[in-house]
C-alpha cells in the first residue's frame, strides 16, 4: 500500500504505511532481511521535505544487495544537494562498485569529478561512460566541459 501511495504522490500516507511495513519486519529483528521498505519510506520522508531524517534513516536500506547501489547513490545526490562533494564522491564509489554500469552514477561522478576541480578525471570518466551507452545524452555534457575546461587550464599553464 506505501508504493502505491508513494507512486500517486500521497506521500504522508505512503510514509505511514511504509512504517507500518518497517514496523512488522523488524518486530523480531533490528536489522530486517528486506531493506526495500526502509528505501521507499526514506524517499517519502524525502518528497516532504525532511532531507535530514530521510538521510540519516537511508543507510539500513543498504542491506539488501537489490536496493543497496541504488540507496547509496541516493546519498551521493544528497551529498551534492548540501555541498559535500567529497562525501559524495565516496558514496559515488561505492555505488559503483555494487553497479559499474550505472549511468546516472558514473553521470553524477564525473559532475562532482568537475565540481572537485579535477576535470582530467571527469573528461576520463564520461569516455568510459561513453564505451557504455552511446546513447546517453549526459555523457555529451560531461565530456566536453571537462575537456573544454582541461583546454584552457593547460593553455593558462603554458602562458
Amino acid at each position: 500500500m506505501g508504493l502505491l501511495y508513494l507512486r500517486k504522490g500521497i506521500y504522508d500516507v505512503a510514509e505511514e504505511h511504509l512504517k507500518t511495513a518497517i514496523d512488522r519486519i523488524t518486530q523480531n529483528h533490528t536489522k530486517p532481511r528486506d531493506g526495500e521498505a526502509y528505501y521507499y519510506w526514506v524517499y517519502a520522508k524525502d518528497y516532504r521535505g525532511r532531507k535530514q531524517k530521510a538521510y540519516k534513516n537511508l543507510l539500513p536500506s543498504n542491506m539488501e544487495f537489490c536496493v543497496s547501489f541504488s540507496s547509496i547513490f541516493s546519498i551521493a545526490q544528497m551529498d551534492c544537494k548540501r555541498g559535500h562533494y567529497d562525501v559524495a564522491l565516496d558514496h559515488l564509489n561505492r555505488s559503483l562498485s555494487t553497479n559499474a554500469n550505472n549511468i546516472k552514477a558514473r553521470n553524477l561522478k564525473s559532475a562532482v569529478l568537475r565540481m572537485l576541480d579535477n576535470p582530467a578525471l571527469a573528461l576520463e570518466v564520461s569516455s568510459e561512460t561513453m564505451v557504455i551507452d552511446r546513447l546517453d545524452l549526459d555523457h555529451g555534457l560531461n565530456a566536453t566541459w571537462p575537456m573544454s575546461r582541461l583546454l584552457r587550464s593547460r593553455n593558462l599553464k603554458k602562458n
